[in-house]
This record gives C-alpha cells, structure tokens and sequence, in this order.
C-alpha cells in the first residue's frame, strides 16, 4: 500500500509527527518536557513525562510514550523513545506514526552506539532527521567536532538529504540555528527559547496518508485505562473515526482477528490523554473497544482494504525460562493468586501484547515459559516489574540465541577509562574475545571501541566497574550477526552455598573470610542458596547461620569492634548473568537471590 502525503486535503498540513531518537541520557525526555513548556497549551500543574515508577528509579525512558502541544496553528504530535540498546523494539515499532526524526546527541559525548542504532533505523524508513547537538552548556563540550561526527554517521548510513543541524541546552530551555549565538546565550536573552527548534519542526513535512474516505488505523503501540481497558494507539492513515463506530482489526494477512465498537477515542494533550468524539486522518490517537488488537494490526471499517505494512522488528538476542518459584522458601512472599503458573503466564502474554521485541513460548510438558528479549535490561525490566506488582517466581540461566548457520549475536562496545586502566581493560576483553578496532583520546581519558560476541559482554558490567575503581563508563549496542566465535576458557570465582536453613548471624560472617558476601546478619537463608562468591573457582559450602556458642566466660568485647564489609547486592540483571547450571534466580516481592536445584 503507497503512502504519501496528500496535497488535496488541507487539514493534513496542521499535523506534525515526529520522535525524538538518541542514545541514552542524552536529553530527550527533559526537551520533550521544555517543547511542552514552550508551547501555550502547557500547565505548571503538568508533570515530567518520565513515569513515577521504575524510569524515574532508574533514570531512563523504558516505553515509547506520546505527547502532543499546539504551536501556531500547528498540531505536533511527539513520540519519546528509549535511548537504551535493550528497549530498541520500543523505537522501531513507531517509525510507522511519525514523519520526522529529530535527533539528539550530547555535545561533549558525540556518536555513541545506540546513537547509529537508531539513525540507520530512521534512514531505513525513509524518515527526515533534524540534528540537534544538545549539553552544548558541558565545559568539555566539543560542539564542531561533534558535528562532524553526525555528518560522517549520515552519510556512511546512506541518508541523501541535506541534514538540519540545531544547536542549544534542553536543559535550560533553549535551541538556536546558529551556534555562535547558541554558545553566547547569554548575550542574546531574545534567544534563550525554543522558537528555533519549533519552527523547524512546523516547517516539516505534513504526515503521509492515504487518498478516499475509509478508515484505515496501524497498531504501533499499547497503553491501557483502568476505565476502558486496552487503548491502542497510532496514526490514522485514512478517514475518521467517531466514538460509537463499528470497525474490524486485520492482521498482515487480511484475516479479521476482531469486530468492535469504539468505546472511547483519545488524544494526547501535554501529557494526558483527553477523550474525543472523533478524529481525522494525521493525527496520531488511542481507540478503545479491542482487546484483542495489537501491534501490527490494522484497524479499518472496511475489511477488503491492503492492511498497512508493519515495520520489521529486529529478532530477540537471548531467552530465558520462567517458572513458578521452587525454592525451599516458596510462597511466603508472593501475593495470593500471583504464583501459580496460571497467573505467571497470563502475565506474560500480557506483556508480550503490547511489547513486540519480546516472545514467549510455553514449554510441552512443564510449568515453565521460554521469554525471549533483547538483552538483561529489557528482561530484568519486565521482571522487576512483576516484582512490584507481588509476584514470585523463578528464572533461569539466559542462553544467547543463535541462527541457524551457527552465527551469533555481536555487539559494539565503547569504553571511555582512564589510562591506567586501559592494559587490564583489553586484556579482559581480548580473553572474551573482543575485537578491538580504534582507541581515540576522549576529553581526558581513553575511548576504546570493539565488537564482541553478546555472550561474552554480558555479566562484564561489574568486573568492569571494579577493574576502573568505579571510574570507567561502558556503553553497549546490538549491531548484527556474525560467525560462531567459539567458545573461551572461564575463569570465574566459584560461589558460597549455605549448608543450613535459618538467620545469617554476624559470629559466621566475620568467622568466614573467604570472599564476597551477598548476605548480611539478619537475612533469612536456606540449605541450597547461593550467598557469597568464593576467592577461588571452586564452591564451597558455607554455614552462615552458625551461632556462637555461649560460655560462661566473660568477652572482653572484641567482636563489638569489628565491622563487616557490606553485601555484595544482587539484583535481577547482574544476577541473571552470575547464574551457571543447575542454578535459578529466585524473584519475589521481597527478595532476590540465587539457588541450585538437584
């Protein structure tokens, strides 16, 4: 089906569909927020648009969420997205509702791997980019080489047209064509605002959609109303569609997977979703009534129509195994009716409804699921929050998925370290069997880049920030197949396993000086539960419930002088990585730990 933009209907050149791209921390959730700021239809009463849940917790945009202002007499439509490699399906599957990519790099960290992640996704869907060069207020900012830089990633990725570059702070609230006048802000009060930014946005080319009078509505993403339920959202590419309407879901194949009543239309205004008696074509909405549409359906009042082309989302990287919790201590954190296999997997098919860059399998036999995802973040994410919402179960060692010619996720990695660092740093990655393909000086340290297999990579995160005393930064991106890389020699610390069930005591602790600690007097163990690792690669039973035994001599106090070392944490993510055979992490509301199994 051709889309395009069409010059016969004047209410299409009021609408504006763009998303912000970048790679992670870069600003766009915080100039999301200054656009709204900007525009007249922003309220004081309005809050950030990072959730109050776990994005706010950690700092990052997990979900593609849609806002939307007016600017003259402009509708602008805006789509946030996640900067992080693992939540990459959540910015492929929006390309189908904007038109225009602003893109968002950090001034003194420039091209990093998510950014080329998402430019050469952009450029595949044929999708205008405006460059703004963002933090152009950081001391160690290098806005022209930076530049450079963007212009180099452009042209290598195959984008023909003349690139938009913008240059400002989001952060302070000001984005200027002309970067002489951008660094000398504050000599050009008249400046220090977004008016640049919006202009080039209004400029922008109108939404394509389709010629005739049919509704016709693409599935790109799911949110939900404790009011009306499933609200699927997207952009109308034909028609209008009233509350009330009659309207069937078609699937790639032109199958009808439903036939509903639209209960409710939403727009999004700010930062709220406001309901609506209908809307036009361009406008990007939410429609309530299906629960059974999803991403890469078709809505439409006319079923003989070509359903509108999804975007190809890249394959998951790893999987792992999901089950009810079996460890010794199962069902004393969970909520009631959320850790039976039943309520996991109705759970998870949830989730895998509105989260296309996952799938899920049900394992023949066994009260167990296969998750397939991206990496640990995006599973991690997905478990924490069951977590929150009280359940409990278990997770298994993940396996990195190959294809069927025996090739294997690789990934490009890019290390910003001091120089004292850098020989242990290689080393490691070299016995990993990293690549390593350009060493760069990075305003002050070394910037060392490699490709690496995704097997390898993961659980590297903690040695890493140990081996750099905290100082290093390691920022990673999934690029593609390669040949089977072959296996490596390991060398990793056997772990402590508790020999008893009871209250880890401080007399065990302080007795047992042979490594890393997961635990802490007063934390509940049991006989099979990983709580420490050892200085050497062997296991080694432990009894970190042993009491002292009590005397009728007098201590002289010693033991209240001593302080112990604190627990290594493990959460979901790295915990995942640490697990090996025959092991499982268990997750309840109340606890994360790992355990072997016989």
């Amino acid at each position: 089906m051709t889309v395009e933009i069409d010059k016969n209907d004047k209410n299409i050149s009021k609408f504006r569909n763009i998303c912000i791209i970048a790679h992670v921390d870069h600003g766009k959730t915080t100039l999301v927020d200054n656009l709204r700021k900007a525009s007249k239809s922003h309220s004081d009463k309005e809050e950030a648009s990072m959730d109050q849940g776990l994005e706010e917790k950690r700092g990052i945009t997990i979900l593609a969420k849609t806002t939307s202002f007016m600017y003259d007499d402009c509708h602008i439509n805006i789509v946030d997205t996640p900067g992080h490699a693992d939540f990459g399906g959540e910015v492929e599957r929006i390309f189908n509702m904007i038109d225009t990519s602003i893109l968002l790099v950090d001034a003194a960290e420039g091209v990093m791997p998510q950014t080329e992640f998402v430019v050469k996704k952009a450029i595949l869907n044929k999708k205008k980019i405006i460059v703004i060069i963002n933090k152009i207020d950081k001391k160690d900012a290098r806005c022209e080489e930076v530049e450079n830089e963007i212009f180099e990633l452009l042209i290598n990725s195959g984008y023909e047209q003349e690139p938009i570059f913008l240059y400002g702070s989001g952060r302070e609230g000001f984005i200027c064509k002309d970067l002489k006048i951008a660094l000398s802000i504050q000599e050009h009060p008249e400046k220090k605002n977004m008016k640049d930014l919006l202009d080039v946005i209004k400029k922008s080319s109108p939404p394509k959609v389709l010629e005739g009078n049919d509704f016709i509505f693409s599935v790109n993403l799911i949110d939900s109303d404790k009011y009306f339920g499933k609200i699927v959202i997207g952009k109308i590419y034909s028609g209008v569609v009233n509350e009330g309407d009659t309207i069937s879901v078609l699937d790639k194949n032109k199958d009808v997977k439903d036939t509903f009543r639209v209960l409710k239309i939403f727009k999004f205004v700010g930062i709220t979703k406001i309901p609506v008696s209908s809307a036009e074509k361009g406008d990007i909405i939410g429609i309530a009534g299906s629960k059974i549409a999803t991403v890469n359906h078709t809505l439409t009042n006319n079923v003989h129509i070509e359903p509108i082309t999804g975007i190809e989302i890249d394959p998951p990287t790893m999987s792992v195994d999901v089950l009810p919790n079996i460890s010794p201590f199962k069902g004393k954190d969970g909520m009631l009716g959320k850790m039976t296999f039943n309520a996991i997997r109705e759970r998870l098919i949830e989730e895998a409804h509105k989260n296309v860059a996952i799938r899920l399998e049900e394992i023949t036999g066994r009260e167990s699921l296969t998750l397939y995802g991206r990496g640990e973040l995006q599973l991690g994410v997905i478990f924490e929050t069951m977590r929150q919402e009280g359940f409990e179960f278990c997770v298994s060692q993940p396996k990195i998925l190959f294809k069927e010619d025996k090739s294997e996720p690789v990934e490009k990695v890019i290390i910003d370290l001091d120089d004292q660092y850098m020989g242990v740093v290689i080393e490691k990655m070299r016995k990993r069997k990293g690549q390593h393909t350009n060493t760069t000086e990075f305003l002050g340290k070394t910037r060392l880049e490699f490709i690496i297999p995704t097997r390898f990579i993961m659980g590297f995160q903690n040695e890493f920030i140990s081996l750099t005393r905290g100082t290093g930064v390691m920022n990673r991106s999934f690029i593609g197949y390669e040949p089977f890389y072959g296996d490596i020699e390991s060398n990793e610390n056997g772990f402590l396993i508790a020999t008893e069930e009871g209250s880890v005591t401080f007399y065990a602790l302080n007795k047992l000086s042979v490594g890393v600690f997961y635990v802490e007097p007063g934390n509940s163990v049991y006989k099979g539960m990983v709580v420490g690792e050892n200085n050497k690669q062997n296991d080694l039973m432990v009894n970190v419930a042993k009491a002292k035994e009590l005397t009728n001599v007098r201590s002289a106090g010693k033991e209240d002088t001593v302080t112990l070392p604190p627990p290594s944490i493990v959460t979901i993510e790295n915990g995942m990585t640490k697990l090996r055979d025959k092991q499982y992490l268990e997750i309840t509301p109340k606890r994360i730990c790992i355990f072997y199994v016989k």
